[in-house]
């Protein structure tokens, strides 16, 4: 029997990848993939078409914790494994401020700290190797702010 909800995830899994491929293609300076960061907005675009199917399932606070188990597993391997890899490679300098950068991308705060220390665009930018990580903290805050409207209605 056909499940509709199968396809629809399918085709959410297909986006996903080609927005995976966008961003790193971009990040790779080909030329021809100069539009690559947009495969974030796409990831944002997933994210909203996603809520009216999962907020029915939880309450503010099972939304929020949900949220919470999916993205910190992975944004906390990552960030360990990058200071990690740092502490061998950069000047104690250099390290102390990525430091602080990987604590503000741990509680999905990066993009407060690069809005306040470094453009996104600028040719510094391609030093910060948690740059990246405002766009997990941009999608956080607007868990956040889902969980308090879904506080408000109840």
């Amino acid at each position: 029997m056909f499940d509709p909800s199968k396809k629809v995830n399918m085709n959410i899994q297909v986006l996903r990848g080609l927005s995976v491929i966008a961003v790193l293609l971009f990040h790779l300076e080909l030329r021809s993939f100069s539009w690559g960061f947009l495969g974030v907005d796409i990831f944002f675009i997933i994210s909203g078409f996603l809520m009216p199917i999962i907020l029915p399932r939880h309450t503010a606070w099972t939304f929020i914790r949900a949220r919470v188990q999916r993205l910190y597993p992975a944004l906390t391997a990552m960030t360990l494994s990058v200071l990690g890899i740092l502490y061998f490679i950069q000047v104690p300098a250099d390290y102390v401020s990525n430091a602080y950068s990987a604590i503000y991308s741990a509680i999905f705060g990066s993009i407060f700290f690069f809005h306040q220390n470094i453009g996104y665009f600028e040719l510094d930018a391609n030093t910060e190797p948690f740059l990246h990580t405002w766009s997990i903290g941009g999608e956080f805050i607007s868990y956040l702010l889902v969980m308090v409207i879904l506080l408000l209605k109840t």
